[in-house]
This record gives structure tokens, C-alpha cells and sequence, in this order.
């Protein structure tokens, strides 16, 4: 379920939102945020979650996030989101993923996590299914490649790419759709993909022969129940002292990196310093670098075992949630 079309005529909209139509109040809800009313959003937002309209509950616990700090008031706002995701809704599906991964007002819950993940699957998910096949890798054979051609071939850019990239290791006679595979997420905008085929211009390139064959949900199922949570530390070498610098060797595989890369090249903008952040400003002149922003809402099960990684790798906590910028 997702959020629903809505009434063409403003006036229509106020109208049937007084006599309680919760896509209706839903609708003034988001046309007040729109406009920076807070008041009106938020009269309106709760008035279409106490009638248990699933996005508006899930926009009134993401909401309450933004602004509550004491575990009593995460808890209530992170129920809305499960209330939402209960009653089927897809957002608030992938968002129990990552509310439980990443923890919200308490430890990381990550057969939670899990368990919404495996909810996303039954569903369909597209992007569930990509990240379940990226983590699937050498689970058992031929899965992960199954499930991203399902994945590529519903026109997913990132799904096409890691596919070309996994068939490009196999056999030669496999790198027609290797190269197919490749050219649909360059056209798909895949930022990575012009770099992989560079080195094949001139070679032919073709669709998969066969025909898709159904996916084996219950293997699926089983295997992402028993994924591991990352929680050993990475060892590490001292290569300076003053300043303390260390190597951490075999952290990220290849495809973790083009993930993270293909993710946030959209969200790259100017970095900023935290200087610039307490005046408020975008950037400070001598920053030329970019960087991107993975808030809560848009990260997914595969950032969030990278973020684990990152900071098993660094000794260092997982950072909290952060969702101003959802």
C-alpha cells in the first residue's frame, strides 16, 4: 500500500477532510508542510492517523522523530511507524528495517530487522529484493544472479549493474548479457556502468536467452533468516603514531563500494564544515570536496550493514538515527 491519489479540488478536499475522509485530511496535511505551516500539517496529520490511515501514521511517526529526544517519546513515535507497517504499508515497512538495524531510542534489534525485511520480500519489494540478492552473495549458487535479473528486468539501474558485474567474472560466453545487463543500468543513469563497459566497446552485447525462472521464495527466506549481524572487530596495523593513523585491511568488498557510490551520487553536494554548519551557511569557500547525507529514511539494510562495518572497523559506536533531513 501506498499513498493514494487525491482529491483535484482544494475546496473538495477541505471539504470532505471536515467530514472525517482521511485520504482528504492526509492531503491538507501534506499541502500545509508544502507551504511551512506546521500547525495546520500536524492537525491535520493526526487527525487522518487516529482513523488509522497507514501513510499518515507513518508521516506522524517519522514526524514525532524529527522532534522528540527522551526514550518514552522515540518509543511512541517509532509504534506509529509499526502501526503503519502492520496495516501493510511499504514505507513504513523498509522503515522498521532500518529503525531496527540502526536502533531508535534503544540497542539495534536485528532480528527485527530482519523480520521486516522478510515482510518486504513477501511483498515484492524491488529494492528489497536487489539488497536480499547483494547480501546473498556466495549463499548458494546462481541465487543472487536469479534474483537480480528478476530485479534488473523490472528496470532497476543498480540491480542491472551488480548483474553485469557478477556475470562479467563468469565465462566468457555469458558476457553478451553481461554487457546487456550493463548497458540497461547506463541507460538507466547508473553512474559506474560507462566505466565497467568501457573496456568491451565494440563487443556485442544481448538479452538473456531463457526465460526468467521463478524464484525460489522459500530458500530466499530461509537464508535471509540467517544472516549474520556484522559484530566481530576488524584487526588493524599502526602505521603512525603522531598522529595515531592505522590500515584496517578487508572491510568493504567492491560491490559495497559501487553501492554506496551509485546511492549517493544523487544526494552529492557541497560538504560543508562545522564552522558553516553553526553560521548556517551551505559551504565554506576553501571546501571543494562533496559529500551526501544518508538520513534515516533513505538508508536500507545493506547502509546499514555498511554503517556497522564502518564503525566495527573504526571502534567507534554506530551514530545514532537522524532524520531532519528525511
Amino acid at each position: 500500500m501506498q499513498d493514494q491519489p487525491g482529491f483535484q479540488n482544494p475546496e473538495a478536499a477541505l471539504s470532505a477532510a471536515k467530514e472525517g475522509d482521511p485520504q482528504a485530511q492526509f492531503q491538507l496535511a501534506r499541502a500545509a508542510l508544502e507551504q511551512g505551516d506546521e500547525d495546520e500539517f500536524r492537525h491535520w496529520l493526526q487527525q487522518a492517523a487516529s482513523q488509522d490511515f497507514p501513510p499518515a501514521l507513518f508521516r506522524l511517526g517519522i514526524w514525532r522523530l524529527t522532534k522528540t529526544l527522551s526514550p518514552e517519546e522515540i518509543s511512541e513515535a517509532k509504534n506509529l511507524v509499526e502501526q503503519s507497517a502492520e496495516l501493510g504499508f511499504l514505507n513504513a515497512i523498509r522503515g522498521m528495517v532500518v529503525l531496527n538495524a540502526r536502533g531508535a531510542g534503544e540497542l539495534p534489534n536485528w532480528q527485527q530487522a530482519l523480520h521486516w525485511f522478510k515482510i518486504a520480500l513477501k511483498l515484492n519489494d524491488q529494492k528489497a529484493c536487489r539488497e536480499a540478492a547483494l547480501l546473498l552473495q556466495d549463499q548458494e549458487d546462481g541465487l543472487t544472479n536469479s534474483i537480480l535479473r528478476h530485479v534488473a528486468a523490472a528496470g532497476d539501474a543498480l540491480a542491472a549493474y551488480h548483474l553485469g558485474c557478477l556475470l562479467l567474472e563468469g565465462p566468457k560466453s555469458i558476457r553478451p548479457e553481461a554487457l546487456f545487463w550493463l548497458g540497461q543500468a547506463r541507460d538507466g543513469g547508473h553512474v559506474l556502468a560507462a566505466r565497467e563497459l568501457a573496456p568491451y566497446r565494440g563487443e556485442p552485447a544481448a538479452p538473456p536467452e531463457k526465460p526468467l525462472p521463478p524464484l525460489q521464495w522459500p530458500v530466499i527466506e530461509k537464508l535471509v533468516s540467517a544472516l549474520k549481524e556484522p559484530l566481530t572487530p576488524y584487526q588493524s596495523r599502526d602505521v603512525l603514531s603522531d598522529p595515531k593513523a592505522r590500515i584496517v585491511s578487508g572491510v568493504l568488498a567492491k560491490w559495497e563500494c559501487d553501492y554506496l557510490i551509485a546511492r549517493a551520487a544523487p544526494r552529492l553536494q557541497a560538504a560543508v564544515t562545522s564552522e558553516s554548519l553553526e553560521k548556517g551557511e551551505e559551504a565554506s569557500e576553501y571546501r571543494t570536496n562533496s559529500a551526501a547525507k544518508f538520513w534515516t529514511m533513505n538508508q536500507d539494510l545493506v547502509i546499514s550493514m555498511i554503517d556497522r562495518k564502518m564503525a566495527l572497523a573504526a571502534g567507534t559506536p554506530v551514530m545514532p538515527c537522524a532524520f531532519s533531513g528525511r
